[in-house]
């Protein structure tokens, strides 16, 4: 068993396609195919679903996947670590994020990459299972996700970064025009637009409206923010999105963010490196980079409408939610 026919199996399994799944190897397909055979061979299992076209992995096939991620997830950060000890970092940092995590975690690529220009950076938006199932596979070196679903048994392999709350959006000249905050009370009288099943945050959602005793008047699920903007401007109601979002977003005029009053119950989001094995250098200064953002150690310029005593002042992360209350920029660590 070679190491490279383990790079080819989960090469198909990010592409689900042979030929794309070759060109990623840069290899033919047939020697792609060819190689793929000889592990069955060896294993004495069949791997692949074949037709006409790829049709996913065998049941033992994705037992093999999930030993072939490890192994190759183990053989980049052996050969990272030999080049970091001659040339410094280097190496492929494999991030799975929630997609609420979006700013944040490109704060902290851009802190990697300045740091350490040779480090490359693979970033990829899943549910927090999938992040979960990704760490533990292989696929991911780190993930950034709801700690309040994530456990990792060793210490130091965790790094909290904030408390992620909820906001309204509203039509500027609509129910809550001029209101400082909404109480979650208050939505039970509001036609609402929410984000659609699986999003992470729906659950959340409908967990804290029912711990006070609210019910959500859901009209609408809609699958992205921007989707969610765009039905708000031609429909009366309101919408609910994790006020991360609001850091990424540019809100038309006629639409403004309320804060909503979080109850005690709130989502916790950090930096989870993968459970099992070493950690690879990579993976280790990007929880440093994220302990560092968490002590507050950059200075970033504030940004419009997030001043102090603005619409969503709150504190930084690591000490309360996001976004925080001065906008991050890349700064001195």
């Amino acid at each position: 068993m070679l190491i490279r026919q383990l790079e080819y199996l989960v090469a198909l399994s990010r592409e689900r396609h042979f030929a794309r799944a070759a060109a990623a190897c840069s290899v033919t397909q047939p020697a792609l195919s060819a190689g793929i055979r000889k592990l069955e061979d060896e294993l004495r299992v069949p791997i692949v679903r074949r037709g006409n076209r790829f049709q996913g992995f065998t049941p033992e096939g994705e037992r093999v996947l999930r030993w072939a991620h490890r192994a190759v997830a183990a053989c980049d950060a052996l050969m990272s670590d030999a080049r970091s000890a001659r040339e410094g970092l280097t190496g492929m940092l494999r991030v799975g994020m929630v997609p609420t995590a979006v700013d944040p975690v490109g704060y902290l690529c851009a802190q990697m990459q300045r740091h350490h220009p040779r480090v490359r950076l693979r970033v990829r938006e899943c549910a927090p299972a999938e992040v979960q199932r990704g760490l533990a596979g292989g696929e991911f070196d780190v993930g950034v996700t709801y700690l309040d679903t994530t456990r990792s048994p060793h210490e130091g392999r965790v790094c909290p970064l904030y408390h992620e709350r909820y906001v309204v959006l509203a039509q500027a000249d609509g129910c809550f025009a001029g209101r400082l905050h909404v109480d979650w009370e208050e939505l039970d009288q509001v036609p609402l637009c929410v984000p659609a099943h699986p999003a992470p945050e729906r659950g959340v959602l409908e967990e804290t409206a029912r711990g006070v005793g609210a019910r959500l008047d859901v009209r609408a699920e809609v699958g992205s923010v921007p989707g969610m903007l765009a039905y708000l401007r031609h429909a009366p109601g309101a919408a609910i999105v994790a006020a991360s979002w609001l850091e990424v977003l540019s809100l038309p005029d006629d639409v403004v963010p309320v804060p909503l009053r979080e109850p005690d119950t709130v989502s916790h989001v950090g930096v989870v490196a993968a459970p099992r094995g070493p950690v690879p250098d990579v993976a280790e200064e990007f929880l440093t980079c994220a302990r560092r953002m968490t002590a507050g150690a950059a200075v970033p310029a504030p940004r419009p409408g997030t001043e102090p005593g603005g619409p969503v002042g709150d504190p930084a992360p690591g000490t309360g939610v996001w976004p925080p209350r001065q906008g991050w920029t890349a700064g001195n660590p």
